[in-house]
């Protein structure tokens, strides 16, 4: 389910959990849901990026995928986390839901856009075009620091008779 991170005062926070975190609490933001869907969607060997710009409410994440149709063109497909609905760049609703794009990232890689029209409509979604997106050199995305997502948990093995008689002196 859906949780949205706020503090006491009502104003949302930034937080993005490890997928570990997410899936053990079972239930997170926008941004979790976001990674998962994502991640799962290159399980499945699609061409997919986060998405982070703005919508008709305002900031918000969402899932791209790309499917090559000739050399230079995709077919684009915006995936909404929360409610699993897809739409086509090209549909004439996609105004109904998203506003602009401000850059898109996956597990190896980052693009900001660069390209003077930033509405999803008008944008080209080719993230190799240097004169579009401009790239996170992939020597540096991948010199980030890699954490273990799984936390090792260590069987205890507990003495209860001799925690008791501890306990009772």
């Amino acid at each position: 389910p859906f949780q949205r991170n706020e503090n006491p005062g009502g104003q949302k926070i930034e937080i993005w959990h490890k997928t570990h975190t997410f899936l053990a609490v079972g239930k997170g933001d926008v941004e979790d849901h976001s990674v998962l869907l994502c991640n799962l969607l290159l399980g499945f060997g699609l061409d997919a990026y986060v998405a982070c710009g703005i919508s008709i409410n305002g900031p918000h994440i969402w899932v791209i995928t790309r499917s090559k149709l000739d050399n230079k063109k995709y077919r684009i497909t915006f995936w909404e986390s929360l409610t699993g609905q897809r739409i086509d760049v090209d549909d004439s609703k996609i105004f109904r839901f998203y506003k602009h794009i401000h850059c898109v990232f996956s597990y190896n890689s980052f693009y900001a856009n660069i390209q003077t029209q930033d509405n999803v409509f008008n944008t080209i979604y080719v993230f190799e075009d240097d004169c579009l997106w401009k790239a996170v050199p992939k020597d540096k995305v991948e010199s980030l620091v890699k954490y273990n997502d799984t936390p090792f948990l260590d069987v205890v093995n507990r003495d209860n008779y001799k925690i008791e008689v501890d306990v009772e002196k």
